[in-house]
């Protein structure tokens, strides 16, 4: 998906969620967010990669509504053919 970012009273801010899919016979998708111009440029997620993610699932309510999100605080890549050849 596209980044979003935006200005509020703190500053300037910048998002973007990706969504991944584990492996296995019943894959499931997950949406995630990572929030922050600098956490963006370090995880540097393309499209096909194979990463770790590691979130904080996340609930809020504004207004009367509940809002749900998972925020990404590491993004690793993982190249499966190296996990095989490790010596177990």
């Amino acid at each position: 998906m596209e980044p979003k970012s935006g200005t509020t009273a703190r500053g300037a801010w910048k998002m973007q969620q990706f969504v991944a899919e584990s492996e296995g016979q019943f894959p499931h998708r997950l949406l995630f967010e990572v929030f922050g111009d600098e956490k963006l440029q370090k995880f540097n997620i393309r499209m096909d990669d194979e990463v770790i993610i590691q979130f904080e699932p996340n609930a809020r309510e504004s207004k009367g509504a509940w809002f749900a999100g998972n925020r990404a605080y590491d993004v690793q890549s993982h190249d499966p053919r190296l996990a095989e050849s490790q010596p177990k």
